[in-house]
């Protein structure tokens, strides 16, 4: 299969990764571009996206940048699945979730993580206002998969894997036991299994 997708993105992280599984569940072939932060002020990056950030995707039409929209441009371009649901409704409730994820979801987590990761100081007051956010879109999710195998629908889509995966990454270094959110975390180790099985 000839590489029509090229992204350029740090090794590892929670955008490079959702868009790479993303590309795994849509059978499209993406090539990994291992790309520096400050690599992205260079000028032939910057040409590719003015923001001066990572991640960007060079396509046959042109670049993309915004890792969501890298994620809605895999999906639609996916001919073996319905990575963006099967409907103009179920469209938009992947655009919901996607959504929900960007502004409630991943600040609470930042909030959290940040200290934790050295990328800021600690500062109590906000991560306790991290875990309260946190506890409340977790809960949030939680009921929701009570009565719903995925996000969106009867399958995996955009939404589920934009969601699992800075679950994922976030879940790894920090416990989370004291959180009773059993949904979640089967929610969690389904799309994560299935996306290594079809490597």
């Amino acid at each position: 299969m000839c590489i029509r997708d090229r992204l350029y993105a740090q090794l590892s992280g929670i955008r490079p990764h959702k868009i790479l599984i993303a590309a795994n569940y849509a059978g499209i072939q993406v090539e990994h571009t291992v790309t520096k932060v400050n690599q992205a002020k260079k000028p032939e990056y910057l040409a590719r996206n003015p923001n001066g950030k990572l991640p960007f995707i060079d396509t046959p039409n042109g670049p993309v940048y915004e890792s969501n929209a890298i994620l809605r441009y895999i999906a639609r371009n996916s001919t073996s699945n319905n990575l963006y649901g099967v409907d103009n409704y179920e469209n938009t409730l992947v655009d919901q979730w996607l959504d929900w994820c960007s502004f409630e979801l991943e600040p609470a987590l930042n909030d959290i993580m940040y200290p934790i990761l050295g990328y800021v100081e600690y500062n109590q007051e906000k991560t306790t206002k991290g875990w309260e956010n946190l506890k409340k879109a977790l809960q949030i999710l939680d009921d929701h998969l009570k009565y719903n195998t995925f996000v969106v629908g009867h399958q995996v889509t955009i939404a589920d894997i934009g969601i699992v995966t800075p679950l994922f990454h976030a879940f790894r270094p920090v416990s989370y036991t004291h959180l009773t959110l059993p949904t979640i975390y089967s929610v969690q180790i389904s799309v994560v299994a299935v996306s290594l099985k079809k490597k």
